[in-house]
């Protein structure tokens, strides 16, 4: 019995070889997927593919097909880390899902976030299968098969988890392709598991682990300035956050400063941006803020770090007391509303060692904190461009 068709007749004793696998760890001449080729893989006498009967018809049809999807160039293929990402539909031979995703375009996203599946019949389905190479064989590395619509929905889950505010502008950053995620979590290529989670995110909806954020937190700690301030990667952490926080009955991390979000590590990361800016305010741009001397202690021990950064603070507030008393209180004050809101759920010390979720919530705090004072400045800005330009008509 054929074991892709069911079907009763001859088998095929040996398939042909599969090209286009030479970067991912086969040999240039051909891989085989269906290969029995020792003594130890013959049991009970049975010899080459009678040990995975399959019809030469159906044979020859994988072989073709698999053949077509990896050739070079094909729109079908996508290479990550010796993995060839392979993907098609039953129906529409156009479907832009995977392209969405590696591309990010604004018009295809904003497309999709409108998608309403209730009012939806399709009746198409996607198909995701991951192959490498390993000498003469074909490894299937992971397979993936759902209604296409299931697809979309879990493609438009995972764009709205990585919407984040853009602390360079105040408004919402431009959805992140792929390849900006990829170096979010690694300066070069990332392991093949991390772009496989990715991936299994955006398709299936699957939830991202531990080992993806703790990547993602390394390269931020490692980051300085702007860098620091990077939407994609802040994105990618709240995206992780809250999938492995989903459970526990916690408010999840929005996408703006969130001002009633009480949670004490979100606390400490609004309050180290507070400083940092208050730092500017006072003496302008310098080589090292107070967030590139204290990030990587503050985001994992607060109760280590802050004593130092508040009396840094107390400097500078001082500081802008004598030069501008009007940005000292507004500055002050807004410490004032974090420090009770974090007496409220620490007492009056800080919390101590954070874990990696906590992490998660202390980057997004100090991003969405940074994001709303530029998108304070902007509005201020553009109501003195407006009260100008009426003076002017005057």
């Amino acid at each position: 019995m054929c074991l892709s068709s069911s079907g009763f007749g001859p088998i095929a004793a040996t398939h042909d070889k599969i090209k286009g696998a030479g970067n991912l760890g086969g040999q240039a001449a051909g891989v085989s997927l269906m290969s029995f080729d020792k003594a130890a893989f013959r049991s009970y006498g049975w010899e080459q593919n009678a040990n995975s009967p399959v019809s030469p018809s159906r044979a020859n049809a994988y072989v073709l097909a698999l053949n077509d999807l990896m050739k070079a160039g094909s729109p079908q293929r996508r290479d990550h880390a010796g993995i060839g990402f392979l993907f098609w539909t039953k129906l529409a031979p156009n479907d832009d899902t995977w392209d969405t995703i590696e591309s990010a375009n604004p018009e295809q996203v904003n497309k999709l976030l409108q998608l309403d599946a209730r009012a939806v019949r399709d009746p198409d389905e996607f198909y995701f299968l991951g192959v490498s190479g390993n000498g003469g064989r074909l490894l299937i590395r992971h397979w993936y098969h759902d209604a296409l619509i299931h697809v979309k929905e879990n493609v438009k889950a995972w764009f709205e988890g990585l919407s984040i505010a853009n602390a360079f502008t105040g408004g919402i950053a431009d959805p992140p392709p792929l390849w900006r995620l990829l170096k979010a979590i690694a300066r070069d290529e990332p392991p093949p598991d991390r772009i496989m989670q990715l991936l299994q995110r955006a398709i299936q909806g699957q939830p991202l682990g531990r080992s993806l954020l703790a990547a993602a937190l390394n390269r931020l700690r490692a980051a300085n300035k702007k860098d620091r301030l990077d939407p994609c990667r802040a994105g990618l952490i709240r995206l992780c956050t809250n999938d492995l926080t989903r459970d526990e009955g916690s408010t999840p991390m929005t996408h703006t400063l969130d001002s009633g979000q009480a949670h004490r590590a979100y606390l400490c990361g609004r309050l180290l941006a507070i400083y940092d800016a208050l730092q500017y305010q006072a003496l302008g741009e310098l080589n090292m803020t107070v967030a590139d001397r204290y990030y990587s202690l503050a985001s994992t021990n607060p109760m280590a770090a802050f004593p130092k950064v508040d009396d840094l603070g107390q400097k500078h507030l001082r500081k802008l007391r004598r030069d501008k008393r009007g940005v000292m209180v507004a500055v002050e004050r807004e410490i004032q509303q974090v420090h009770q809101l974090l007496a409220d759920q620490c007492g009056a010390r800080f919390p101590g060692p954070l874990n990696l979720e906590d992490q998660g919530r202390f980057a997004i705090g100090f991003h969405h904190q940074r994001a709303e004072s530029m998108a304070r400045a902007t509005a201020r800005k553009q109501e003195n461009e407006i009260l100008n330009s009426e003076l002017k008509e005057r």
